[in-house]
Parts: structure tokens; C-alpha cells; sequence
């Protein structure tokens, strides 16, 4: 039997806040049992001390531990035997700290100069900003909050 994938809850994305940890299990049918192989952005896993794959009869699965901004992009997944194969793929989005950040200091503003100062930052940071891990900015931003 060629391989195919099982029923899953998982949609084409999978959003993440930064530093959080996840396991997509996929299971699956195939005969005889199908390599299986895990990549991200058409390559192999970059970090395979956070990124963790495990396959057992009928079920595949990859643990994501502390995801970064650099960790979003595309996940596929092909199981593969000498009937055919099958492939999933997903993309996963990594939200930052910033807007959690920004939304608490805002709150906290001692008049327009801290407001300005943030507009000036995010409109000639955008880039660098993403960067930035909220420890950075909060020792940034340390003397307004």
C-alpha cells in the first residue's frame, strides 16, 4: 500500500510565539513501512538539538522546542515507500515579543517624548527591530519604563 497521511487537525500554517515549543504528529498508512523525512525550507532540519524528529509504526511527528524568528518558513514531511509516497507540508510563523512590549510602554508613557521616541525607532528599526529579543529592547527603552 502505497503511503498515505492519517487524519490531523493541522492546517497549512502553525503559529508560535517566540521561545514556545511544539509537536506536530502526523499519522499515517503504508505498506511496507515508508523513510520518512522531515525538512525545512526544501533542506535538512538546521538545529537538530531543538528540532527533534521521531517516527514509529503508523505515526510521525517533529518536536519544536524554543522556536525563534529565524525558525519560520516551511516544514514538509515526505514518507516515501517502493508503492509511492506522500507528503505534508506546513508553515510555521513565529511571533515576537515586540507588540507586548510596545503595547506596555505605550500604556506607560510619560508624555509625547516617549511616544516619539518609539515612532522614530519602529519607522527607522523596522528591519533590526525584529531582531531584537524583549530583553534587548526593554535594556534599550530601560530609562522610560
Amino acid at each position: 500500500m502505497a503511503p498515505t497521511l492519517g487524519k490531523h487537525d493541522y492546517g497549512d500554517k502553525l503559529v508560535l510565539k517566540a521561545q514556545a515549543s511544539a509537536v506536530i504528529e502526523i499519522p499515517f498508512s503504508a505498506s511496507p513501512e515508508p523513510s520518512v523525512e522531515w525538512k525545512y525550507k526544501g533542506g535538512r532540519l538546521t538545529d537538530t538539538r531543538r528540532f527533534r524528529e521521531e517516527t514509529v509504526p503508523g505515526m510521525t511527528s517533529l518536536s519544536m522546542s524554543k522556536v525563534t524568528k529565524k525558525d519560520a518558513g516551511d516544514y514538509s514531511m515526505t514518507l516515501q515507500n517502493a508503492l509511492g509516497q506522500a507528503t505534508f507540508t506546513i508553515k510555521l510563523i513565529v511571533q515576537g515579543h515586540f507588540l507586548i512590549l510596545f503595547t506596555a510602554a505605550y500604556a506607560r508613557q510619560d508624555g509625547p517624548q516617549l511616544n516619539e521616541t518609539f515612532r522614530l525607532f519602529i519607522m527607522n528599526k523596522m528591519d533590526s527591530f525584529y531582531r531584537f529579543c524583549m530583553t534587548d529592547v526593554r535594556t534599550l527603552f530601560a530609562q522610560r519604563l
